[in-house]
């Protein structure tokens, strides 16, 4: 079977497609020559850029020597880095010594009353002013609305929602920054609003008072209107009282040097004032109305407090003494309560026996427990204050023991306060008696005074070598030179050895790094000259 048939040279017996194919090599013959060509250009490249790049690591070694700084490189050590932590910068000093952390730096927290709900409106309006920034209250905001507007108002606060009790709901306020300065808050409006949140009692005092005197708030401008400057919503004015003059100011129209010419007109007794200027953190001159002469300060509708004169104190809780009440009502007749001085044997339907006893326990305070028994020797003649006196005396005369209006024992702390109280009264009945005294309960739960500033802004205290210092965060850069100090737990008594030495080793990377670049990039190049007689190249 045939498999195919190929003409090459048909008769003349030339091999036509040999001579075809060494026509097509000769005529690609430049194009081999090029792609032989770009072969080796690219071969050169690669060894170029090889070359730049060990250069380069050169370049770069050579920079981390040829800065002085380099060789001004330390190491830190803490023997106690839980309690102080040291970090280094190039500014450095090598050395020795003690660090004793008297007490961290913490952010002010400041606590409202309590409310039963935090979704429902308040019906509460007004404007405040926190660290500055103004914040609106509508009658229909709610406990989180507030929470949502001082946060987004951008004050340097943060407001948060404190549930105590599924009916005690509490707006926590917290300054972003730590230090004793802590945050401002401040009534905009005639409303005392701060007041009705409970942040603030009635009480003030002077917020940036001065030896004689006082100053505002620091504002923009001095020309400008006050109110406008804060962004309050609504129009703030009173008769305030400077020194022994009254005078009457508007904020939405008046500005530093309107008030200062207002008072300078009234002229109060030995009183001055002035424009103050100064630079706020950002190096933007700020002006504050000084007044100087005098420290007494009557405001009306807020006005003073809007300018930073006065400021409302933290409201602090009245403390509540526990009380116990039993649940049985005695009387002597069926309806009328018994008193104290009611006989045992007239408490109706009790049938008293003589010599039958109460049992008296529980705890007191402080959580003690305390029990005895009260006798009754003569039901006839013994009275319902000689076993209130057994009570008092059980519990070692830190109760009032009494029976109230609706003839139900009652005991109560003397001392106000939280309190483990707890009282059990128990008629024994037995020779046949049938008197119920009932199970007492708490009617009113004790409770210690309580500051609306939960936590005080505070600064760190510290020593070092026993010089003490005191800075408004935990973190001080700034009481050795180029070396950070990081406080974490307090240290009374027991010093932080910190230890700062030149970190020789890290010095020694940086030039065993430039030996090893520059060695590998000469290794390089020489590479390149090397004749290789195997290959003639």
């Amino acid at each position: 079977m045939s498999s195919g048939i190929s003409f090459t040279g048909l008769s003349s017996g030339i091999d036509s497609g040999q001579i075809i194919e060494q026509l097509i090599a000769i005529d690609r013959r430049p194009i081999t020559l090029l792609e032989n060509q770009q072969a080796v250009e690219s071969q050169k490249l690669a060894v170029l850029q090889g070359i730049n790049t060990s250069l380069l690591s050169v370049k770069t070694s050579i920079e981390a020597l040829a800065d002085s700084d380099s060789f001004d490189v330390f190491s830190a050590s803490s023997s106690d880095s839980d309690a102080v932590g040291v970090a280094t910068t190039t500014d450095a000093t090598a050395g020795s010594f003690s660090v004793e952390v008297l007490s961290l730096a913490q952010s002010q927290v400041q606590s409202s009353g309590s409310f039963s709900t935090n979704s429902e409106g308040l019906g509460l309006t007004g404007d405040i002013l926190v660290n500055g920034s103004a914040v609106s209250v509508s009658s229909n905001n709610s406990l989180g609305d507030i929470r949502d507007r001082i946060n987004e108002a951008g004050g340097g606060v943060r407001a948060q929602i404190l549930q105590v009790s599924e009916d005690d709901f509490r707006l926590l306020l917290t300054s972003e920054e730590t230090g004793s300065e802590g945050f401002s808050l401040l009534d905009a409006s005639s409303t005392d609003l701060l007041q009705s949140l409970g942040f603030t009692g009635s009480a003030t005092s002077l917020k940036n008072g001065i030896t004689g005197g006082t100053q505002t708030d620091a504002f923009q401008s001095s020309t400008s209107t006050v109110g406008g400057l804060l962004g309050i919503s609504e129009s703030i004015s009173g008769d305030v009282t400077i020194g022994d003059q009254t005078l009457n100011l508007d904020l939405s129209t008046m500005s530093l040097i309107d008030i200062k010419a207002a008072i300078d007109t009234a002229a109060p007794s030995g009183v001055t004032t002035s424009i103050v200027t100064e630079e706020d953190d950002e190096g933007t001159n700020v002006f504050r109305l000084q007044i100087d002469g005098t420290t007494t300060f009557v405001d009306d509708g807020n006005v003073l407090e809007a300018l930073g004169i006065l400021q409302g104190t933290a409201e602090v809780s009245t403390a509540t003494a526990e009380v116990h009440t039993a649940n049985v009502q005695n009387t002597v007749d069926g309806s009328t309560p018994i008193d104290a001085s009611a006989k045992f044997d007239e408490i109706f339907g009790a049938n008293v026996q003589n010599g039958e006893t109460i049992t008296i326990s529980g705890t007191t305070k402080d959580g003690t427990d305390v029990s005895g028994s009260f006798t009754i020797s003569n039901a006839s003649n013994d009275d319902i204050q000689d076993l209130l006196d057994e009570v008092e005396s059980i519990f070692g005369g830190s109760v009032t023991a009494s029976v109230d209006g609706s003839g139900q024992l009652v005991v109560a702390e003397d001392v106000a306060g939280a309190s483990a109280l707890s009282v059990t009264v128990q008629a024994n009945n037995e020779l046949g008696g049938t008197l119920l005294l009932g199970t007492f309960s708490t009617t009113t739960e004790g409770e210690d005074a309580i500051s609306r500033e939960v936590v005080a802004g505070m600064d760190s205290s510290f020593r070092v070598n026993g010089v003490t210092m005191t800075r408004t965060k935990n973190t001080v850069t700034d009481a050795l030179d180029g070396v950070t100090l990081t406080l974490k737990q307090k240290t009374v008594g027991s010093p932080v050895a910190v230890s700062i030495a030149q970190d020789t080793a890290g010095i020694r990377g940086k030039i065993d790094s430039f030996v090893t670049s520059y060695n590998g990039a000469l290794t390089q190049i020489s590479d390149q000259f090397r004749f290789d007689e195997a290959s003639q190249t």
